[in-house]
């Protein structure tokens, strides 16, 4: 496998190790970060990290202005030989290119997993302010060409082996960009079955809700500050929102956005990046679990792991209307979908799970049992170890 950032944690990747290595032998290939060893075995799996803060910096570039790396293809040339690699696995578009020529090279199948419409989601990062663009570089994205990545992904799509997608719309995307429907593969972002729990009602005098995840463009806090403002003035007195999982300087940006109105005292707290075993506590608890995803070409063909956390345990969730998250909220029973980026329509979501705790346990529940029945790793895991059987 190969990876354009550092591991752990990556909980895709995770999973996909977990399902693959009774019966095959995985290799990953990732960046280097400062004060992590060069080679390393994590659960069985065998890590080589490569290049330095410098060296990081510049593939980064180099991949997201001209779609290709020299460092990177002669890393892979390397790794493909000393680890006598059967099947290349490459991780997301913008390794895609160079990942299939070293394939090529050695005659050895390729599959691209994308976890993500990447020139979207540069589409998205391009229109930000300056000050919030990440740190992979402004002038890197700014100079990137959507219509160049457009292209670039029809065309190196069409020629891998097996495509991954993690969501029916993103396979039905996929499809679109003229790739042969039998090399579509549907591995979902879903859970193991192992974290599923059922929630009796509750009246707990002080009712939590919660969002896990990060704190980048895609995912709309300040709509969620937006509508805590409204809420204070709903005597929803009781209520408490967390937002777990921003670095300092972006929880600052909150802070200083919520404290406009004095609302960071006590409604909305927030938490830095954590593990996930302790940000899972903070789940464990809550009361209603949110996903508030921007809505976009984006997120529309990508589904977070978090949606699936929370609904294995027996949060009801309060999501927006994301074609996939409005599909399965809706479809699941699991909770209540509001307008993406109107703070009223999140506010009278979270007031009608606030006041009413049987309508809490109720879809809290429904998305336990989905889970259980359908939106588990289980159902996703078999297709992917089809699709390795496939390859052999």
């Amino acid at each position: 496998m190969i990876l354009n950032s550092g591991y752990p944690p990556d909980i895709r990747i995770e999973k996909e190790v977990e399902t693959l290595l009774p019966a095959h032998r995985v290799f990953l290939l990732c960046t280097k970060r400062s004060g992590e060893a060069g080679t390393d075995t994590i659960e069985g799996l065998r890590v080589t990290r490569v290049f330095s803060a410098i060296e990081r910096r510049a593939a980064s570039y180099q991949l997201v202005t001209t779609c290709h790396s020299k460092g990177w293809k002669k890393e892979i040339d390397h790794f493909i030989q000393d680890k006598r690699l059967d099947v290349l696995h490459v991780h997301d578009l913008p390794l895609a290119g160079t990942a299939l020529g070293a394939a090529r090279s050695y005659r050895i199948p390729i599959v691209l997993d994308l976890h993500e419409d990447y020139p979207a989601m540069l589409s998205e990062i391009q229109r930000l302010p300056r000050s919030r663009i990440p740190s992979v570089g402004v002038l890197g994205l700014r100079l990137a060409s959507i219509p160049k990545w457009r292209e670039y992904e029809q065309r190196i799509a069409r020629k891998m082996d097996a495509v991954i997608a993690v969501v029916e719309e993103a396979a039905t995307r996929i499809r679109a960009l003229g790739v042969e429907a039998k090399k579509v593969h549907l591995v979902q972002n879903y859970g193991p079955l192992r974290h599923i729990s059922m929630r009796d009602a509750t009246d707990a005098q002080t009712v939590t809700a919660v969002y896990i995840g990060g704190f980048d463009q895609a995912r709309d806090l300040r709509t969620v500050i937006d509508a805590a403002r409204l809420l204070r003035d709903r005597n929803c007195d009781h209520l408490r929102i967390l937002l777990v999982g921003g670095s300092r300087r972006e929880i600052g940006v909150l802070e200083k956005y919520a404290s406009k109105t004095s609302l960071s005292v006590g409604m909305v707290s927030f938490r830095e990046w954590m593990d996930r075993q302790d940000a899972e506590k903070f789940v464990d608890d809550a009361q209603i679990g949110l996903v508030p995803h921007v809505k976009s070409a984006h997120t529309d063909s990508t589904i977070p792991h978090k949606l699936f956390q929370y609904m294995a345990r027996g949060l009801p969730v309060i999501a927006s209307n994301c074609a996939p998250l409005e599909r399965i909220v809706g479809g699941s029973g699991c909770g209540l979908v509001y307008e993406s980026g109107n703070a009223g329509s999140l506010a009278m979501c979270v007031e009608e799970l606030y006041r009413d705790p049987n309508k809490r346990e109720r879809m809290g529940n429904a998305g336990s049992r989905a889970v259980q029945m359908t939106y588990n790793w289980s159902t996703a895991a078999v297709n992917l170890l089809d699709l390795y059987d496939q390859l052999k």
